[in-house]
């Protein structure tokens, strides 16, 4: 969810990417966010076109459903956005969450365990990371750190799935006066491949709760987990 929108200067980046974004119906759609990260962004023009420097892009725009997709160098790309005011999901604050379990992992975004779940952590020089353990080989990672990141699913993910769901993920924070209206909340973007097993990406810039290559039980148990993920509005780790 863009909170406003304010023009991102692309001149400097090298605009390989292009395209115009339109309504089901083949109408051109102005003054959608088009943004490379979940702090750059521009809107599209009158007639729907936009250009950007980067592959991995996000449209984003009320009333429409978000898109992430990855674009194209060569030739323009129609990205066609769907009617959907739903697509959405509001976080709770971690402090009006009245029952939470017996252990709790994350930061700003917080999940909460049952008892008997297996976890375990790491860090390098300036990110923690966090796992929560479905079997030897599948983990939901939890990480985070103090340098901004694009806060998008990586490209690979998008290219090889040969479905997605998308949603804007609203977080219930004030922003600094400064970043007002170069943010999105947060993302939450989902994806099968071919083989049938599932990848998420959850986070904004500063967090990402994500997974990969599970399977579908093992996606199911990860999901159920994300579903009770609060925002704590806190950089402390637990």
């Amino acid at each position: 969810m863009i909170l406003c929108v304010s023009f991102w200067i692309v001149a400097a980046l090298n605009d390989n990417f292009g395209g115009k974004v339109t309504t089901e119906l083949g109408e051109p759609l102005s003054g959608v966010s088009v943004c490379v990260s979940t702090w750059e962004c521009m809107v599209t023009a009158q007639d729907g076109r936009f250009s950007v420097g980067r592959e991995v892009v996000r449209f984003t725009s009320p009333g429409y459903r978000p898109i992430t997709r990855v674009l194209e160098a060569v030739g323009d790309s129609n990205i066609v956005m769907p009617r959907d005011g739903k697509a959405t999901w509001q976080i709770p604050s971690c402090a009006g969450v009245k029952e939470r379990k017996v252990k709790e992992l994350g930061g700003k975004l917080r999940i909460s365990l049952a008892k008997g779940i297996r976890t375990k952590g790491g860090h390098d020089v300036d990110y923690w990371y966090q796992y929560v353990q479905y079997s030897t080989t599948e983990y939901l990672q939890l990480g985070g750190g103090p340098t901004w990141s694009t806060g998008l699913p990586g490209a690979k993910a998008l290219r090889d799935s040969v479905e997605i769901s998308d949603r804007d993920l609203v977080l219930p924070r004030v922003l600094e006066p400064n970043f007002r209206g170069l943010i999105i909340d947060g993302v939450d973007v989902r994806g099968t491949y071919a083989n049938g097993r599932r990848w998420r990406f959850v986070g904004d810039a500063f967090q990402t709760i994500k997974y990969d290559n599970a399977s579908i039980e093992a996606a199911a148990f990860f999901d159920s987990v994300i579903e009770g993920v609060c925002y704590s509005g806190s950089d402390a780790i637990k």
